[in-house]
């Protein structure tokens, strides 16, 4: 009778051991969200995520990343501008992101592309309208202050 009260015993004190945590917090169930091997899509929209968090990323992966697998596309062409040529702007994953093009010299028709990162869509909307009077007080109010963290 005495081996089978210090068995309950032992038995009680290991179920109260092992069904919680070191936390003294009952163990949740995990979950896990099934991820396809084969959708390359999904698997580059998480790199970009990661590099977009990275301090060593480069710029021209994001450019690269971005302008491959955007899922909204607008550009706007900066007519009468001293230093804009362009500016295009994409939707990835509900984040905006800007390229402006940057004119090297009075006689650049292409310009130099610089990104910009989680640009709301708003204010590329706001910057279309009032680009029309000063493309570059335009940029300056709305794109300018969301520079990339990449090198």
């Amino acid at each position: 009778m005495k081996c089978i009260h210090i068995f309950f015993l032992l038995l009680i004190s290991y179920q109260i051991a092992y069904s919680q945590n070191p936390y003294n917090q009952p163990r949740q169930p995990t979950q896990y969200q099934y991820v396809d091997p084969y959708d390359t899509d999904f698997m580059e929209k998480m790199i970009l995520r990661k590099i977009q968090s990275a301090n060593t990323v480069s710029c021209q992966k994001i450019y690269s990343t971005v302008t491959q697998l955007f899922d909204a596309k607008d550009y706007v062409s900066c007519i009468g501008s001293s230093v804009l040529t362009k500016v295009e702007y994409y939707l990835m994953d509900g984040v905006g992101f800007a390229i402006v093009y940057v004119k090297q010299n009075n006689y650049d028709i292409y310009g130099k592309p610089y990104i910009f990162c989680g640009v709301p869509l708003n204010n590329w909307n706001v910057f279309k309208i009032d680009g029309v009077s000063s493309w570059g007080e335009s940029y300056h109010k709305y794109i300018r202050d969301y520079k990339c963290n990449c090198s």
